[in-house]
């Protein structure tokens, strides 16, 4: 079978390729969204529990209703991202999931909806992080950006791994 898939099967490079570009189109933007998010979310203010809440709920929804709000959403005539293309002056908006040009960043998209689950898993990474060398980098007069270089990125590197490793792992089971 394996002789078969590498050399005679057409079909097999090609599947394989479209898997790579689904990767380069998910894995890098959740990545960066997910951390994005979880600095967001990593703030000491009123109600941050409530808003954690509500970046995690898309990440626990039934995989059935998250393809059927994504199917009404994509719709070509009816759905919702199209309405606003037209109405932006779009004179025909992309067939998104019936479309070979079309199918995979919409698939893409539709991958990026369950960030919260990365982001949740960011979060515990930052609040591991002791505040006392926040505390030491600003009495040695760092500035935020200089702390998130070389305070938060490299003790976030553990988490970094994980999320890229299993991010590839479920890139290859799509």
């Amino acid at each position: 079978n394996f002789v078969t898939m590498f050399t005679n099967d057409r079909f097999f490079w090609f599947s394989l390729g479209i898997t790579f570009r689904y990767m380069v189109m998910v894995l890098p933007p959740s990545l960066v969204l997910g951390l994005a998010l979880a600095l967001l979310l990593n703030q000491k203010s009123a109600g941050m529990n409530l808003f954690r809440t509500i970046f995690y709920v898309p990440a626990v929804v039934s995989g059935v209703a998250v393809s059927i709000l994504w199917l009404s959403l994509l719709d070509p005539n009816l759905g919702a991202i199209n309405t606003v293309l037209r109405s932006l002056g779009v004179a025909n908006p992309p067939n998104w999931l019936n479309s070979a040009t079309w199918a995979v960043p919409s698939v893409a998209l539709m991958s990026l909806w369950g960030v919260g689950g990365s982001t949740i898993l960011y979060l515990a990474g930052l609040q591991n992080i002791p505040p006392q060398l926040y505390e030491a980098a600003e009495i040695d007069g760092a500035s935020r950006w200089q702390q998130f270089w070389r305070i938060t990125l490299p003790l976030l590197s553990p988490t970094i791994f994980f999320m890229v490793i299993t991010g590839l792992i479920s890139g290859f089971q799509v």
